[in-house]
């Protein structure tokens, strides 16, 4: 690679012309440029285009290389320039899935993997990794370890939740509850947390904890390099179960996962199919509970959003503990609520 004729640069803001251009050269690796990508690096041989790579929140992705290329360190180069320019905007941790076969490239430029199936890998770089969210939550459970896991949304927290954690902690010497972290759902990630606090405290077996970026799609998983689209969620189940098996179990010593039965979504219940055979592979037992309802119906948080969609908010009482009824009627649930019923919201 000659040094003086081979550049990176960083592509940024990126309009239509910049998206066009990253568009175009991916589509020909047979890639695909994700909507959400914030900015790019570029990395040129004179005028042509040979690799990039792009960002979206915390994760590298949209990484290509002109076959002509491999093997000549072009893909590290525009590697690079991203950490530089994350590390320059304060970002202090990134992640990145790939194939397993671009492990040492990655490590190479001080990624560690955190797990791996077939298809994909997860990989992370920075301070403030997984074993410093481990140390922290065992800083929280007597003894450092719980016996029993639940992994929780709860947006919002429901008498569902509830009594999923409810019945764990009964069959647990000490449960941790992890609940999935970030703003993709409509109740921010702190303050889904802070409602199960809430609606759990009275429950002296449970320790409730964030997930941080190791529960459940905690990280986006980017389905650009797969030929089929719609294996990601298949592929995304895998690894959030091997990453749940392998590094998450151990840190807390977990011998049982808690899920509960799945009847009405797909993807919910293939990703407990996907969660059992691992958990068994690995020799952690998988505890499947029924849900409780309500006049015949399973309680969900979907069934609450449908509930603030329709302005019945009188009948959520029946779904939800009272500290996430009081939250609900709050002034600082009000915006969520208007994204709820604007259809804003994701779910």
């Amino acid at each position: 690679m000659d040094e003086f004729r081979v550049r990176a640069s960083l592509l940024f803001p990126l309009g239509f012309a910049e998206r066009a251009l990253l568009r175009g050269f991916l589509a020909r690796l047979g890639l695909d440029l994700e909507l959400d990508v914030e900015y790019s690096s570029l990395v040129r041989d004179g005028e042509t285009l040979v690799a990039c790579a792009s960002i979206a929140g915390d994760v590298i992705k949209c990484v290509g290389v002109d076959p002509e290329w491999e093997g000549e360190g072009v893909a590290a180069k525009a590697i690079e320039l991203l950490i530089a320019e994350a590390e320059a905007r304060g970002q202090r941790r990134l992640f990145v899935y790939t194939k397993p076969k671009n492990r040492a490239v990655f490590e190479s430029l001080g990624f560690r993997a955190l797990a791996s199936v077939n298809e994909a890998m997860l990989l992370e770089r920075g301070r403030n990794g997984f074993d410093d969210w481990a140390d922290e939550i065992r800083s929280l459970l007597p003894g450092a370890k719980a016996d029993g896991a639940v992994v929780v949304n709860c947006n919002p927290f429901t008498l569902g939740h509830r009594f999923l954690i409810e019945r764990a902690a009964k069959a647990s010497d000490r449960l941790l509850v992890l609940v999935v972290a970030g703003d993709r759902s409509s109740i921010p990630g702190a303050t889904r947390e802070a409602l199960v606090r809430a609606g759990t405290k009275d429950l002296s077996k449970v320790t409730v904890a964030s997930g941080g970026a190791y529960c459940v799609s905690g990280v986006t998983f980017p389905a650009y390099y797969l030929k089929e689209k719609s294996k990601a969620s298949e592929i995304q189940a895998a690894l959030d179960a091997e990453l749940f098996a392998e590094r998450i179990a151990p840190a807390f010593k977990i011998r049982t996962r808690f899920v509960g039965s799945e009847p009405f979504c797909a993807v919910t219940a293939a990703y407990n199919r996907a969660l059992a055979e691992v958990l068994n592979r690995h020799g952690i037992g998988l505890v499947e509970l029924e849900r409780s309802g309500v006049d015949g119906r399973a309680i969900s948080a979907s069934a609450v959003r449908a509930a603030i969609r329709e302005g019945r908010m009188e009948s959520i009482k029946n779904l939800v503990p009272q500290t996430t009824f009081a939250w609900l009627n709050s002034p600082d649930a009000q915006p969520v609520l208007e994204a709820i019923r604007s259809g804003l919201s994701r779910h």
